[in-house]
């Protein structure tokens, strides 16, 4: 039996309430588990959080697209072991390395025009970001500097600090991606979709293809070119 199914009809607000709820319940109480089997299967290919996030980041993607998790951890767990098999298969979805102008790595390591300007790109979008979130992105992605040890900084508690950093990531792919689908002398077709690009979006082109509200994709070729490249980008 598949372990998400389509919502008979409509889904009502209540029934994606609970789904929501039932999410929930069991990350708080499970959290532990997840994040050791992670470290488990992540092979040093993907960070173990990330890999956990990411997992209750699609599951709230399938509630929100009206289908029903009928086994929440059998879902979580095989979404992880397909994420680092992806990322095994080509690297790619993943955050790259972040850099302030005063933390830059030596030029010398970026030895192609095409790393300059990826590079560029990802500074651009990240300068779009609130600036809470940019701080908490370089410290604890750039720094590596675990959220405990900023909770006087921040003023606000570690899992807080977490969730900001988590949010930041989230949000430094879509602004990522918008610039991608926003590049060159687009139409308005092309603008309009990357404006609309939800917060949590299908990191493999043929899947977004399929998702609602994602028709514009599967017709447009300089969108899709924009998708592969936006996959391509290097691993940090």
């Amino acid at each position: 039996m598949s372990v998400v199914t389509v919502f008979a009809g409509a889904p009502t607000a209540r029934a994606s309430h609970d789904a929501h709820e039932e999410l929930t319940v069991y990350f708080a109480e499970n959290r532990a588990m997840l994040l050791s089997f992670a470290r488990k299967i992540a092979g040093g290919v993907i960070d173990p959080q990330d890999l956990v996030a990411d997992a209750v980041a699609s599951a709230v993607a399938q509630i929100a697209h009206g289908q029903r998790i009928a086994a929440v951890g059998a879902y979580l767990f095989t979404t992880m072991r397909n994420r680092v098999h992806d990322e095994r298969r080509s690297p790619r979805s993943r955050v790259v390395a972040l850099a302030e102008d005063d933390v830059c790595a030596d030029e010398g390591a970026f030895r192609s025009a095409d790393l300059f300007r990826e590079r560029a790109l990802i500074r651009r979008a990240l300068h779009t970001l609130p600036r809470e979130q940019q701080r908490a992105l370089l410290r604890v992605v750039v720094h590596e500097e675990r959220p405990r040890d900023l909770v006087s900084e921040f003023a606000r508690p570690a899992s807080s600090i977490s969730s900001l950093v988590y949010r930041a990531k989230l949000g430094l792919r879509r602004a990522i991606l918008r610039q991608l689908l926003s590049e060159g002398d687009r139409s308005g077709d092309c603008r309009a979709f990357a404006d609309a690009l939800p917060d949590i979006f299908p990191l493999d082109r043929e899947n977004a293809r399929t998702a609602p509200g994602f028709e514009h994709l599967g017709g447009c070729e300089a969108c899709s070119a924009a998708w592969d490249r936006f996959a391509a980008l290097p691993a940090g």
